[in-house]
């Protein structure tokens, strides 16, 4: 009796560390996942993609920042809860975060970190109106910096992923979007973009809108 009653103790014992364990190893993984897409999403604005919530556009150094420093929460929590649990073992394991987890958090800054630098100085993102009737959408960036003007054209379909279809520069730090000096226009095969000079001109000034030509 006194056998049993021991392992009932130890089983009792045992019983709140696993279920309390098990949250935490899920948050951990999970973070990990997410400092692993955080510099992919930066990658992805490099390489000419943008995301669109509603009237905003987000660039992917945007998104990879609110991925990593959601990352960095549930990284807290699981060490907070892991602190407070009971453990066998009588210490931590997880003192430091093992490679795998610092190497693309150091990652997720750096590459963040640059695209902030590229954006936060000059760029001006706008999301056009209308849309067409399938929901796909026109987005533009925008530059200007001294007397130089430079503007990126996104196709954006229904799910908010946009991608870059054409560039354009200009004279004098012109902006010809943030002016309100364009029209967009749908038609049954496509659209079309057109940029007016103000006496600055803009080169090219008409970009054809494929909303079919994803990558």
């Amino acid at each position: 009796a006194s056998g049993l009653d021991g392992a009932s103790a130890t089983a009792g014992a045992a019983g709140p560390v696993g279920v309390g364990a098990e949250p935490s190893s899920r948050l951990f993984r999970a973070s990990v996942i997410l400092l692993v897409l955080a510099p992919l999403c930066s990658v992805m604005g490099w390489a000419g993609f943008l995301f669109v919530l509603g009237q905003q556009a987000v660039p992917g150094w945007a998104v990879g920042g609110v991925l990593f420093l959601t990352a960095m929460v549930l990284l807290k929590v699981d060490s907070s809860r892991r602190r407070s649990s009971i453990t066998f073992r009588g210490r931590n394991r997880r003192n430091r975060w093992p490679w795998f987890v610092t190497l693309p958090a150091v990652v997720s800054v750096l590459f963040s970190g640059l695209g902030a630098l590229d954006d936060v100085s000059s760029a001006k993102y706008h999301v056009l109106s209308p849309a067409n009737s399938d929901g796909c959408r026109v987005a533009v960036r925008e530059v200007s910096f001294l007397f130089a003007g430079s503007g990126t054209v996104y196709v954006v379909n229904a799910a908010g992923i946009g991608w870059k279809v054409s560039s354009w520069t200009a004279d004098d730090g012109y902006e010809p979007v943030s002016s309100g000096n364009y029209e967009l226009k749908w038609h049954s095969d496509g659209g079309s973009l057109l940029l007016h000079s103000n006496g600055d001109p803009v080169w090219p000034g008409l970009h054809e809108i494929n909303c079919r030509a994803a990558p």
